[in-house]
């Protein structure tokens, strides 16, 4: 069950700025988390377009930031690294990995 729960969670850890965005927009709070920067720079400068870009750049650096880690804990340390042995098994070749026809090895062997 923990296993899933750690998936989602990274899940939800990648898509967080887009669902505060999502949901600012839903309840039309535009004063929400997404519309700061905007805001101040609105009221200062009297043009918020600059507080769009830095509010991308922001969300874009964190989303591949959080995306690559997501990643890199999948690939290797999600169930003990079960996802790259999967892969080195697929994409591998085939007298790249021993497995003896009989079936019959020791443990201290193995």
């Amino acid at each position: 069950m923990w296993y899933s729960v750690i998936c989602w969670v990274g899940i939800f850890t990648v898509a967080d700025p887009f669902l505060t965005l999502l949901f600012d927009i839903i309840a039309q709070d535009w004063n929400g988390d997404m519309f700061k920067l905007y805001n101040w720079f609105s009221k200062t400068e009297d043009s918020g377009v600059v507080g769009i870009y830095i509010t991308l750049f922001f969300v874009l650096f964190e989303t591949s930031v959080s995306g690559y880690a997501y990643y890199r804990f999948m690939v290797h340390r999600y169930m003990n690294g079960r996802i790259l042995d999967l892969y080195r098994r697929l994409s591998g070749q085939y007298k790249a990995f021993f497995i003896p026809l009989d079936n019959e090895i020791s443990l201290k062997y193995l």
